[in-house]
């Protein structure tokens, strides 16, 4: 199962982890999205709108289609406190 390395940071979960979040999402450009999978959190893909910012797109649940979150709304799902301009850099 994938993992990124912000999920075992984020929960010191014991898991291997396949890939950053922010490496993977400083190599998107803007209004692209990179099919990736962290089972920890539970998404499928990372995007960014036109403006460049990085959303997450969570897995469906049930018949529901996925939903996509802010990467904000993922940090503070998770309490995590990050400087504004290490946020920006993602």
């Amino acid at each position: 199962m994938p993992y990124s390395l912000e999920y075992k940071t984020w929960t010191n979960s014991d898991v291997t982890s396949d890939f950053s979040i922010k490496e993977t999402s400083g190599n998107l450009a803007p209004d692209t999205e990179k099919e990736i999978t962290c089972d920890g959190i539970g998404f499928i893909a990372l995007l960014k709108d036109t403006d460049g910012l990085l959303k997450v797109k969570l897995k469906p649940v049930g018949s529901e289609p996925s939903e996509i979150i802010t990467y904000y709304d993922l940090l503070e799902k998770y309490k995590v406190e990050t400087p504004y301009e290490e946020i920006e850099t993602v």
